[in-house]
């Protein structure tokens, strides 16, 4: 640190350094916790709701169509009547659920799948239709072929939503790999922040303690010498441009006054001292005329 910057200076450097060190790394803070909750707003909002509600879907379709095969597989037609009500009731229950995923899904290939669900959807509801009729009407061996015929229809549904659940799930990893990444991130930035606020205060413990600390208790022992009449000390840091530098000149300068009132008071004595001598011979010449005459 050079002698030109005052100490006021230096130390209020030192202090702003290490508050705006304090303060990135509580910005860096906040950035990573908005991040964290940014992550943890699209897993909780979107993602596990997505994976649920699919696999709540799939679940629903594959019983549809186990009712659908129970009611063809009756001969009840009171049961036959509370089957299709029930039938009724998951395709009413699997449209909320499609709708409430629409809502979700923002990946291009989920919103893809969902349209293909649609399609395979329309085309499952006619065939039902279909079935049903046939089962109502005694066909058993024709509702058994149509039965039979839809199941690769509802493996393609089933397909569908399977795929919904994937990609959901793909993006769930991803969020969280990427979550880490940036957690990693915030950490070796923080961890780096710290060792420079470390190594500022180090720096400013080193300044305080060579620059100022040590240099006050020379000049204070400086004082201690001149206050007991040693006016041949020396007095240092008199080349100092700082504040330790104009209390060193100021003690200085105090010194030579010192001296030059010790050099005059030394003046001063001799000359009376001189005069003490003078009068005394004078005295005595007196006396030795008086004793002569």
């Amino acid at each position: 640190m050079s002698n030109s910057l005052s100490v006021r200076a230096i130390l209020i450097g030192s202090i702003a350094g290490l508050a705006a060190a304090v303060l990135v790394c509580l910005g860096f803070a906040i950035v990573a916790l908005g991040s964290m909750a940014r992550d943890e707003h699209l897993l909780t909002d979107q993602v596990m709701p997505t994976v649920s509600l699919s696999s709540e879907m799939s679940a629903e379709v594959l019983r549809r169509h186990l009712l659908l095969s129970m009611h063809v597989n009756s001969a009840d037609p009171a049961a036959e009547a509370k089957l299709e009500q029930d039938i009724a009731d998951e395709s009413k229950k699997i449209d909320a659920l499609r709708l409430r995923l629409t809502s979700l899904v923002v990946l291009p290939a989920n919103i893809e799948a969902l349209e293909t669900y649609a399609r395979l959807k329309d085309e499952y509801l006619e065939r039902l239709k279909k079935v049903i009729a046939q089962s109502e009407a005694g066909q058993r061996d024709p509702a058994t072929s149509s039965l039979r015929d839809m199941r690769e229809l509802v493996g393609n549904m089933d397909r569908v939503v399977g795929g919904i659940v994937q990609s959901s799930n793909e993006r769930a990893v991803a969020i969280g790999q990427a979550a880490e990444k940036t957690y990693r991130l915030n950490l070796a930035i923080l961890a780096l922040i710290g060792l420079t606020s470390a190594a500022m205060a180090a720096g400013a413990i080193w300044f305080v303690i060579v620059k100022v600390i040590r240099p006050l208790a020379a000049t204070t022992v400086t004082t201690e010498q001149l206050a007991a009449g040693n006016l041949a000390c020396e007095v240092a840091f008199q080349n100092r441009s700082d504040e330790i530098g104009t209390m060193a000149k100021a003690l200085g300068v105090f010194r030579e006054n010192l001296r030059r009132m010790r050099d005059l008071e030394e003046r001063d004595g001799a000359e009376q001292a001189r005069r003490l001598r003078a009068a005394d011979a004078m005295a005595s010449v007196v006396s030795d005329v008086g004793e002569v005459v």
